[in-house]
């Protein structure tokens, strides 16, 4: 059954809070200590095509019944948590993972001191990437094909080329096993990096890996 205590709109959440926890319908539940950082967030998402949800006792705004975001609140600040924030461009590196094991999800922490209009532009350009991510064929989880091992070279290139660890785990799991057997083929890493080199194109473009 339902919890009762779990709010359904953003009002009652910001009236009660979550519901998870026994602070709820009290004065000592955080999220009072946010109210203007969360209303300031939801004008600026209220900008963008995304609806306003409530799950699991928090607000979250999906696109095309696909979760974007989800607005969180800790003692310390207040998290937007973008479902597939490791695919979004992030230059400054304010996004960052909750917790080391997370793979795809990323939030950006919200302070006291956080000057929330200033993120307004940010915030918009990664809900518009979010959404056209979402149009795209399913985004595959950070791992490659359990039967074929991520190669050293390439796992170091990803961590540093966000538009190609993108492209590639957009790629079919059978495109991406190709060019895995593909770099190790070889056992020596001089012969794998420069594989990997001559696939970025190909890569990039979500094509398949041909053998000529």
């Amino acid at each position: 059954m339902p919890n009762a205590l779990l709010p359904t709109s953003f009002q009652q959440f910001l009236q009660q809070g979550c519901g998870r926890c026994s602070l709820t319908n009290t004065p000592q539940c955080k999220v009072h200590s946010w109210q203007s950082q969360l209303i300031a967030l939801q004008n600026i998402l209220a900008q963008t095509p995304l609806q306003e949800t409530i799950k699991w006792g928090f607000p979250c705004y999906n696109f095309a019944q696909k979760n974007i975001l989800l607005l969180g609140v800790f003692n310390q600040y207040v998290t937007v948590s973008f479902f597939k924030g490791v695919y979004l461009t992030d230059d400054q590196k304010m996004l960052v993972q909750q917790e080391q094991n997370t793979q795809e999800a990323r939030i950006l922490k919200i302070t006291l001191h956080t000057h929330i209009p200033s993120l307004e532009k940010q915030l918009l350009q990664w809900v518009t990437q979010a959404i056209e991510l979402e149009k795209l064929p399913t985004i595959k989880s950070n791992s490659a094909p359990k039967t074929e091992p991520l190669p050293q070279e390439l796992e170091q290139l990803l961590e540093t080329n966000t538009a190609l660890k993108k492209a590639f785990y957009l790629l079919t799991p059978g495109k991406q096993r190709g060019y895995l057997l593909h770099f190790n083929g070889t056992k020596n890493s001089d012969t794998r990096t420069n594989r990997i080199h001559k696939c970025i194109e190909k890569i990039m473009e979500g094509k398949a890996f041909q053998y000529k």
